[in-house]
């Protein structure tokens, strides 16, 4: 037996040279695994042998294995200093909807206490001014519960908008036919400048928070800039069934994004023939100067991953790539540029790497943890990255022409 599986294993190695052993036995689980739900009769034994004989050798760490994080992102005693605005307080989703409809800059809708169903996508267009937001919250997180009902929740279209002490909830059900309906807590899109989204919770979204571009009259693509997500707690409480995009932070477009301070946890998903692949977040689609700072990235926490082929990915500047017609200026020649990923601690990404670099051009990863994943993998020859002063499980490596240097990386 033991030959047999060396013999596969040594076959893997020298068709995908250079690779890692590691990542080489990772690479057999996943093709005999692969061969194992699509294959029938004899070859089904044979990869159903050669799978269980890898997969008995090998058991990746959790870290950490035990502990409760909910809530790791958010501060329980957070007070805005800008709660003294004019406030306008409601008791229900109509007047929300209405408060939302009529708001005017430096004004501050307080939900009361309560459980808030949305059934019908709120819209939030009105323009808030520097310095004079306009702010949507609770009092304390744990007070409101927002439930969306509908393929999302609130979608941002104007400028200065701030988010804070609220619970997210997607609608409760664990099959396609619901998971698929439930897309985003919060979508910001085109020229909506300046949002920031701090001290919530967001719990079962496909993608929790997503902000791309969006055609303007003049015919030109507008973006999201100056878009803050930070102190926030992202996770779901079970695998999403989707073939959409499972993402808790999922941007497209924009410069100067920053996302800072959140535990983002949990966010595997059931996609097409058993193969489910997503990141914790990504920046991507030709924006500039993003920032991942002080995050913990768990992809695996409550939820075990259930095989070879259920991929989850930390953080990524580029992630799966932009189709041109999504970029500004109508192609993308890199998918992010100057962005910097610093400070994060990225765990359990059994199946694939902790940060993965995807046509990123001058990128500094600095001071991150990276643990029981396959490393940092930069990718394609317009990603250039400085990668210094991280500890990772697994290998740092370029692929496809991309370049790097290393400086006083720990590798273990």
């Amino acid at each position: 037996m033991r030959k047999l599986v060396f013999i596969f294993v040594l076959i893997l190695g020298v068709l995908a040279q250079p690779y890692s052993y590691q990542e080489l036995r990772l690479y057999a689980l996943k093709y005999s695994y692969q061969q194992v739900i699509t294959a029938d009769g004899i070859k089904q034994s044979l990869f159903q042998f050669i799978y269980q004989a890898i997969a008995s050798t090998y058991e990746p760490k959790v870290y950490p294995n035990e502990g409760n994080y909910e809530g790791v992102g958010s501060q329980d005693d957070y007070v805005n200093p800008l709660s003294a605005a004019p406030t306008v307080v409601v008791h229900s989703v109509d007047g929300l909807r209405a408060a939302i409809k009529e708001a005017q800059p430096n004004s501050y809708i307080l939900l009361a206490p309560g459980i808030y169903e949305i059934d019908r996508t709120i819209v939030a267009f009105k323009n808030g001014l520097k310095g004079e937001p306009i702010i949507i919250g609770a009092e304390k997180v744990g007070q409101v519960v927002v439930q969306v009902n509908s393929m999302e929740g609130i979608v941002v279209r104007g400028q200065f908008w701030q988010f804070e002490n609220l619970i997210f909830k997607g609608k409760q059900g664990r099959d396609t036919a619901s998971d698929q309906k439930i897309e985003h807590a919060i979508h910001i899109v085109g020229d909506a400048d300046n949002i920031t989204i701090n001290n919530n919770h967001f719990i079962n979204f496909n993608a929790h928070i997503k902000a791309n571009g969006a055609k303007q009259k003049s015919g030109q693509r507008q973006f999201p800039d100056n878009l803050s997500v930070v102190n926030n707690t992202i996770f779901n409480e079970w695998k999403r069934e989707t073939t959409t995009t499972a993402s808790p932070i999922d941007i497209v477009g924009g410069d100067h994004t920053l996302v800072a301070n959140n535990f983002i946890a949990d966010f595997g998903k059931h996609g097409k023939n058993g193969k489910g692949i997503s990141t914790g977040a990504y920046i991507k689609g030709g924006g500039k100067n993003g920032l991942f700072d002080n995050n913990l990235v768990m992809c695996e926490w409550r939820i075990p991953h259930t095989s070879p082929l259920d991929v989850r990915i930390g953080l990524s500047f580029g992630n799966g790539g932009t189709g041109d017609q999504f970029c500004a200026g109508g192609r993308c020649e890199y998918e992010h540029s100057n962005g910097v990923m610093r400070n994060n601690t990225i765990l359990n990404c059994h199946n694939d790497v902790g940060i993965y670099l995807n046509q990123s051009q001058n990128t500094l990863i600095e001071h991150n943890a990276i643990r029981s994943s396959l490393g940092i993998d930069v990718r394609f020859a317009q990603s250039s990255a400085v990668i210094r002063s991280n500890v990772v499980d697994g290998q740092i490596k370029t692929r496809d022409g991309a370049t790097m240097s290393l400086e006083d990386n720990i590798i273990e």
